[in-house]
């Protein structure tokens, strides 16, 4: 019998660092722009078997999504707040986040073009292996040094 990882899942961790943003809010408002992108959800599905008898499964509501825009690999947390960082001549638009369990596996490929593109783009993108380095990632995009050494 397999035994099962002590390590918390992705959607724990995203859940503790939502939990983290909120408790710091008093002292870092522009936190409350930080959302999550349901993009990778896992849907429930149906058979659908084609005229050649092959049957496959099909999520009716991911098979929507897509048709209403959703994308492969775009990155679990989005920050809209544009800054200017420590280095006057680099600015950003905003922040992408693509958050990880702590022994997570990398990020797909096209998890890696996203990011990749969105730094491309003017963005600060990054793939964080659990809440606390996704704190810390925020904590230094918002130059919020105090914030992340209360993470320690």
């Amino acid at each position: 019998m397999a035994l099962r990882s002590r390590q918390p899942l992705e959607y724990q961790e995203q859940i503790w660092l939502i939990d983290w943003r909120d408790s710091v809010l008093g002292q870092e408002p522009r936190l409350q722009w930080l959302y999550h992108v349901p993009n990778g959800a896992a849907h429930p599905s149906r058979v659908v078997v084609a005229a050649d008898g092959k049957k496959t499964y099909q999520s009716l509501t991911a098979v929507r999504l897509r048709r209403m825009g959703r994308k492969d690999g775009v990155s679990d947390l989005h920050l809209p707040v544009p800054m200017l960082h420590r280095n006057p001549e680099r600015s950003y638009h905003g922040l992408w986040l693509e958050l990880k369990r702590v022994d997570g596996k990398k990020p797909a490929d096209d998890e890696v073009r996203w990011l990749a593109d969105m730094l491309e783009l003017g963005y600060a993108a990054d793939c964080c292996y659990g809440w606390v380095a996704a704190a810390r990632f925020l904590c230094w995009y918002l130059c919020r040094d105090d914030l992340a050494f209360a993470l320690a």
